[in-house]
C-alpha cells in the first residue's frame, strides 16, 4: 500500500500467479500484481468492482497493485487481498 489514493476498475481475470487485469474507468486496461497467489475463486469474478493503488517504484515491471475487491459478484462485500484490513476499512467507508 502506497498511500496513494486507490483507483476503481472492474477485474477482467487472472494471467499468472501474481498478475491480474483490471480496466479503470476511463476504459484502459492494466495489469495489476496482486500478493495472493491462491486461486481468488470466492474472492473476485470478472466485472467485479476493485480498487488498484499506484506502484510507489515508477521502474516497477507492473504500475499497479490490486488492493480489495468485491466478494463473488458485483455488488458483494469487499475483500482485501493486499492492504491489511485496518486501512481497508479506511478507504471504503462511504464507497458505494
Amino acid at each position: 500500500m502506497t498511500g496513494q489514493p486507490w483507483t476503481v476498475a472492474r477485474f477482467l481475470g487472472r494471467e499468472r500467479r501474481f498478475t491480474v487485469h483490471a480496466e479503470l474507468t476511463d476504459g484502459t486496461r492494466v495489469a495489476a500484481h496482486t500478493n495472493n497467489t491462491g486461486r481468488l475463486t470466492g474472492c473476485v469474478a470478472p466485472g467485479a468492482r476493485c480498487w488498484l493503488s499506484p506502484a510507489p517504484d515508477p521502474h516497477r515491471k507492473l504500475a499497479w497493485t490490486l488492493e480489495v475487491t468485491e466478494a463473488g459478484e458485483p455488488g458483494e462485500r469487499p475483500v482485501p487481498l493486499g492492504a491489511p484490513a485496518p486501512a481497508t476499512g479506511r478507504v471504503l467507508v462511504g464507497v458505494n
